[in-house]
C-alpha cells in the first residue's frame, strides 16, 4: 500500500481513521464551548462597567435601574431618589476585583470609592452583585454593600409562597 502508512492494511486503518476524526470533532466542541464561556464573561463585565458608568457620570440613576431585574427596579429607584442620590451620589472609582460565573447566574465583587455630599469624605466598600441572564442580557438581581444596596427578591417556597432567602 502506499500512503503515510505502508505498512497498515487498509482493515486496520479504519479505527485509526475514527479515532483523529473522533478527536478533532472533540476539539471544536472545547473550543466552542470556551467561546461561549468567554461571551458571557465579557458581557457581563460589560454589564456590570455599564452600570458603574451610569452611578458614576451623572449619576443617572434611571439608566442604572435599567440593569436591575425588572421587579426590583421601581423600588430602587424610588428609595434611590428620595435619598437625593441622583443629586448627592458620586461614585469616583469602580473597579471589579473578582467574578464568578456558574452558565446564567453570576457575582461579581467590585471595589467602589463613593462619596455623598455635602460630604468629600470617600469611602471605599466592596460591592457583591449577584446576576441573572435572561436572554443573553445581564441583569442584577441583587446588591450588598455601597451607596445602592438592592435586596433579593424573595425565594418562593415549597408551598408557593414567599420564604426568606
Amino acid at each position: 500500500m502506499v500512503g503515510p502508512f505502508p505498512n497498515l492494511e487498509p482493515h486496520r486503518m479504519r479505527p485509526l481513521v475514527i479515532a483523529v476524526v473522533a478527536v478533532a470533532a472533540l476539539s471544536g466542541v472545547a473550543a466552542c464551548s470556551h467561546k461561549k464561556a468567554v461571551a458571557n464573561v465579557a458581557s457581563l463585565r460589560e454589564a456590570s462597567d455599564t452600570f458603574f458608568r451610569f452611578l458614576r457620570w451623572g449619576p443617572d440613576l434611571r439608566g442604572a435601574s435599567q440593569i436591575l431585574m425588572g421587579e426590583s427596579q421601581r423600588a430602587w429607584l424610588d428609595k434611590a431618589l428620595d435619598a437625593k442620590d441622583d443629586d448627592n451620589l458620586r461614585i469616583t472609582e469602580a473597579e471589579i476585583d473578582d467574578l464568578r460565573l456558574a452558565e446564567d447566574r453570576a457575582t461579581t465583587v467590585t471595589r467602589v470609592t463613593w462619596h455623598r455630599l455635602p460630604s468629600v469624605t470617600t469611602r471605599t466598600d466592596r460591592v457583591h452583585i449577584r446576576w441573572v441572564a435572561k436572554g443573553g442580557v445581564w441583569f442584577a438581581e441583587e446588591i450588598r454593600g455601597g451607596p445602592l444596596p438592592l435586596e433579593a427578591p424573595p425565594v418562593p417556597s415549597a408551598d408557593g409562597g414567599a420564604a426568606s432567602p
